[in-house]
């Protein structure tokens, strides 16, 4: 038996994917970077194997490690900002289309500007008006009013601001995921396993950037075919073993 059930990524854009920024330790490490500790043996930011015990690092060793998490949250930073610029992007374009084909030229040359705004944001983790800020620079560059680039699309404009405003409230419970499987179990990512029941703890960054998907598979042993098969091979030795007596009392 298989059984198979999908947490699906939280955040709302998947124009780019995460693992094109990011590795899973790297993502982790930006939910929860207690867990993780600079290496200065392989210059890199590794899980911690004590993770009671408080690492002793050098000058030199800190502002090293300080740069990798840096780096590593710009990597982070980078790929949310690509995703809703993307998104935001094709709101623009397909309200321009719609009222103001003459400016989809104008915005198609300059909205790596609109990317610059956005990057600007993320990285002052602008929040929830963040939408509202994008359109009045948006406006602003295309020489309209910000009204009226919003009622160009509004119903996708406002499926967006929704989209920004659940990503800026996620909150980050752990969910527990129980079952039990019938049979012999073979296979699971479940972090419990107890005899037949078995229990997942999924923390919230294990599906932020991803698909996340629980998986078990059991085999189910039929305990009548197996006595049935020993009785059947019971008889058979038996028979034999009559057959062999026969012939040595005819000799």
């Amino acid at each position: 038996m298989k059984f198979t059930e999908t947490y699906r990524q939280y955040f709302p854009f998947r124009h780019f994917p995460a693992s094109n920024y990011l590795t899973e330790s790297e993502i982790e490490f930006v939910f929860n970077d207690s867990t993780y500790v600079y290496s200065p043996a392989t210059d890199s930011i590794v899980r911690r194997t004590d993770p009671a015990g408080i690492p002793v690092f050098s000058h030199a060793d800190s502002i090293r490690a300080d740069s990798l998490k840096r780096t590593i949250e710009k990597k982070f930073y980078d790929w949310e900002s690509a995703n809703v610029f993307e998104e935001f992007s094709r709101i623009v374009t397909e309200g321009l289309q719609k009222d103001y084909p003459a400016l989809e030229e104008t915005y198609r040359i300059k909205k790596d500007s609109v990317f610059s705004i956005i990057k600007f944001l993320f990285d002052m983790n602008f929040g929830s008006d963040l939408e509202t800020s994008l359109i009045d620079a948006t406006a602003g560059m295309l020489g309209i009013d910000s009204t009226a680039l919003y009622q160009s699309n509004k119903r996708r404009f406002d499926v967006f601001s929704d989209q920004i405003n659940k990503l800026y409230d996620p909150g980050t419970d752990d969910y527990f995921n129980t079952m039990i499987m019938p049979g012999l179990m073979i296979g699971t990512n479940a972090q419990l396993i107890d005899g037949n029941s078995i229990r997942w703890t999924i923390k919230f960054e294990y599906f932020f950037a991803g698909d996340y998907v629980m998986y078990a598979e059991s085999r189910i042993v039929n305990t009548w075919a197996i006595i049935l098969s020993i009785v059947v091979a019971v008889l058979l030795l038996m028979g034999i073993i009559a057959g062999l007596l026969k012939k040595r009392v005819k000799r």
